[in-house]
C-alpha cells in the first residue's frame, strides 16, 4: 500500500494489469522520488562541479576594487558625503572615483551608472 508521505510529492496513478489467473495492482509515481532519494547522473555532476569550480568574473571587471565598492554604494542610494564618511575618505576622493567610474562605464550621469549597477546586481 502507498504511504501518505508519497502523496506530498505529486499525484500517484494506479494501474491494473493481469498476471496469471489473479489480478495484481501496482502504482506508478508520476513525480520523482522525494528529494533525499534523488540521484544525479555523472553528466550533471560534472557540469555542476565545473560551474562551481570556475571562478566568476566580477561585475565591471574594468573597475578597481575600490571603484566597485563606490559604485555599489552609489547604487544603494548613498550621497557622496555619506560614501566618504562610510569609507573614511574625503568627498573629493569619492568625486574622483566617481569620475573614473563614469569614464570606464561610458556613462554621463549618476542615474545611468545606477541603472547599469543595478542591472548587474549591485546596490540591492
Amino acid at each position: 500500500m502507498m504511504s501518505r508521505s508519497w502523496a506530498r510529492y505529486g499525484p500517484v496513478h494506479w494501474v491494473m494489469f493481469k498476471k496469471a489467473p489473479t489480478q495484481r495492482i501496482c502504482y506508478v509515481r508520476s513525480q520523482p522520488s522525494p528529494p533525499a532519494k534523488r540521484s544525479f547522473g555523472p553528466g550533471l555532476a560534472r557540469r555542476a562541479l565545473h560551474a562551481l569550480s570556475t571562478p566568476q568574473e566580477p561585475a565591471f571587471a574594468e573597475l578597481t576594487r575600490r571603484e566597485r565598492e563606490v559604485l555599489e554604494l552609489i547604487a544603494s542610494g548613498m550621497s557622496n558625503q555619506a560614501i566618504a564618511a562610510k569609507l573614511g575618505l574625503s568627498a573629493n576622493t569619492i568625486s574622483n572615483h566617481i569620475s573614473s567610474i563614469f569614464g570606464k562605464l561610458q556613462v554621463s550621469s549618476r542615474a545611468e551608472a545606477i541603472v547599469r549597477a543595478r542591472s548587474a546586481g549591485l546596490g540591492e
